[in-house]
């Protein structure tokens, strides 16, 4: 009996073992296969083609930016039917800005209904007016700088992204720091993109145009049905733009300060694996990338500058109006 039992036990452990060996191998197996797939996607530049060209198309398709990052880089600028197509955008957005700020400035109900406003429906009608046509104008500042620097060739975070695209970076990560770049960009620009940016743009535009129909039905209220489709339409228009150039604006705003941060880590691990070798070679190629990444720092500032200009002190009368509409409302 004790025999059986013994050689029950011994069996069972056999087995053990053997199932364990057999998973050890299996998952050593998936790991090696996973790491030269990872591999061979970073050394044929895969995932940061595919990163980047969504990007591009972003700004691309909505007018973000007049011309791809490669006919920017190559000095190609952008054809006559694009340019013609960036100043009815442009027109169109400082009509929508006239139209909220004399909804707000006149406040009548004729010239609601003339201008087919129908954010009273939604609460304090000035403020609310007032927010969406400080917007509009933020909206069309910030793109005016945008397109003013692109025609000059100074927007080189453009620069940046086509160098990474083409995989030819003047100072490249390593591949722990790489890998996890590529990755956190392309995770953040699939959400942006596929999910985040139509799901504000959605409410958004329904918001305006339920509150437009809201206020049709109301006894001479001077809202037409025309009028309510043409103003929706622009609205649309307008409201695509902003919130692509929000969302594009993000994403610059992350993929640079991650690449700075991660560059800069690896220059002070230099610094310290110099010193703690004596390795004075080492000491001096540091240097030189801090100086190189400085200068890249500066360039990008350039631009940043005059952009957060515009966003800051022309936001600050929005946020400000927003703050006193919550509180007018509920407090």
């Amino acid at each position: 009996m004790l025999n059986t039992i013994k050689k029950s036990y011994i069996f069972v452990i056999n087995c053990y073992q053997y199932l364990v060996t057999i998973s050890k191998l299996w998952v050593n197996k998936i790991q090696t296969k996973y790491n030269d797939c990872i591999h061979n996607r970073i050394h044929n530049n895969t995932d940061a083609m595919d990163t980047i060209s969504r990007l591009e198309r972003l700004a691309t398709r909505y007018l973000v930016l007049t011309t791809t990052f490669d006919n920017y880089v190559n000095g190609v600028f952008a054809t006559k039917p694009r340019v013609l197509v960036l100043i009815i955008s442009r027109f169109i957005q400082y009509v929508v800005c006239v139209k909220y700020a004399v909804s707000a400035l006149v406040n009548t109900r004729h010239m609601r209904g003339l201008l087919c406003d129908g954010t009273y429906m939604l609460g304090n009608g000035v403020l609310i007016s007032a927010m969406v046509s400080d917007a509009v104008l933020v909206l069309a500042f910030t793109e005016t700088v945008i397109h003013y620097y692109e025609y000059k060739r100074k927007i080189y975070f453009v620069n940046f992204f086509n160098d990474i695209k083409c995989n030819q970076m003047t100072l490249p990560l390593n591949e722990r720091h790489y890998r996890k770049f590529i990755s956190k960009s392309n995770l953040l620009i699939k959400f942006v993109v596929n999910a985040m940016l139509w799901q504000m743009i959605i409410p958004s535009v329904g918001a305006l145009f339920t509150a437009s129909i809201a206020a049709y039905f109301e006894p001479n209220s001077g809202f037409t049905i025309p009028g309510i489709i043409l103003w929706t339409i622009l609205d649309i228009f307008v409201l695509v733009q902003f919130f692509s150039l929000t969302n594009f604006g993000l994403i610059l705003l992350v993929m640079t300060t991650t690449y700075i941060k991660y560059k800069y880590n690896e220059i002070n691990d230099k610094i310290h694996s110099s010193i703690k070798r004596g390795k004075h070679s080492l000491l001096k190629e540091a240097m030189n990338e801090h100086n190189i990444i400085t200068q890249m720092v500066v360039k990008i500032n350039i631009f940043f500058k005059f952009a957060l200009f515009c966003i800051y002190y022309l936001t600050t009368i929005g946020f400000e109006l927003m703050l006193y509409q919550w509180t007018d409302t509920y407090l």
